[in-house]
């Protein structure tokens, strides 16, 4: 394999021993973790993207697998998927990302006392179903409502389309793709983020959403499945199904004021917790702390 020999090759050259390897996604990244772990003998950390069982390697596959350590799961839904089979069990942590601490600084205070403003920040395709949205926010609010979409994509004009079908051009914003800081003004202008999309990992969006105290809405059994607990610190809703968010924004509006205030503190307090700092800092002990291994290695350093 061409990519490993360059990789040691490197590590070589530059005098680099690891003491520790992770691999993301399967191929080819579990057979390279295998073969590195052979060289440097450390810990090696798999980190599941999904919940596939490596049948791309056939027979080799339980030969590598039975090489990993660790193993981080990106969400709470692949966690579930990878345990229903018991020869994919080892010591596991959940692997989220983090955002910058930035993030929590100088959000705005908010008072709900109605709701009516709407973010959706990504790119507009159709297994994100960004049109079904003003479908809900139709049912459920009327025209009293804008949602702003930041983003380019082809389902643009599905949702250009829809909003004239539903008289409610008007309330809808296309801003196109725009800086980061501008998305986080975005976020502070709005009461709600939404995006119920199918076949998300992770979504960092989300999290950068709770921690500028939107009251967020994200897909069940999806990358922020778990994350999210549903009407604790956000809303879970099958992805793509129109009728189940119409219900759900139907029931965040008819909360009290105070009641949507707890929500968006909950978030902001989980959005805290997930910086990029401390999530590297999980990363690392969860590594180091599940395995029992020794380190060495076949290569020395100079000096």
């Amino acid at each position: 394999m061409k990519a490993l020999a360059k990789t040691i090759d490197y590590c070589k050259e530059m005098d680099f021993i690891p003491n520790a390897i992770a691999a993301h996604w399967d191929n080819p990244q579990l057979e390279m973790m295998y073969h590195l772990k052979k060289v440097f003998n450390v810990p090696t950390c798999y980190i599941a993207h999904g919940a596939s069982h490596f049948a791309v390697y056939g027979e080799e596959a339980q030969k590598y697998w039975d090489s990993v350590d660790v193993i981080g799961f990106r969400s709470a839904a692949i966690k579930r998927k990878f345990e229903l089979s018991d020869e994919y069990i080892k010591p596991h942590f959940m692997c989220y990302s983090g955002i910058p601490a930035s993030y929590n600084d100088n959000t705005v205070e908010r008072s709900f006392e109605q709701i009516s403003t709407v973010a959706y920040v990504g790119t507009l395709i159709q297994r994100k179903y960004p049109s079904v949205i003003i479908t809900a926010l139709n049912k459920a609010l009327g025209r009293n409502f804008c949602i702003s979409y930041a983003g380019e994509g082809h389902e643009a004009e599905t949702i250009r389309l829809e909003s004239l079908r539903l008289n409610v051009a008007g309330n809808v914003k296309l801003l196109g793709r725009i800086e980061r800081t501008e998305v986080i003004e975005l976020l502070d202008k709005s009461d709600l983020f939404i995006m119920i999309s199918r076949g998300e990992t992770f979504g960092l969006v989300y999290l950068e959403a709770m921690a500028r105290g939107c009251i967020t809405i994200a897909s069940r059994d999806e990358g922020f499945d778990g994350i999210i607990e549903d009407g604790i610190n956000g809303f879970l809703c099958k992805a793509g199904d129109a009728e189940e968010l119409t219900s759900i924004i139907m029931k965040i509006n008819a909360m009290h004021p105070s009641e949507r205030k707890r929500i968006s503190e909950s978030a902001m307090a989980t959005a805290h917790e997930l910086t990029d700092e401390n999530v590297a800092s999980t990363y690392l002990e969860a590594i180091f702390n599940n395995s029992s291994f020794e380190c060495s290695s076949s290569l020395t350093r100079k000096g």
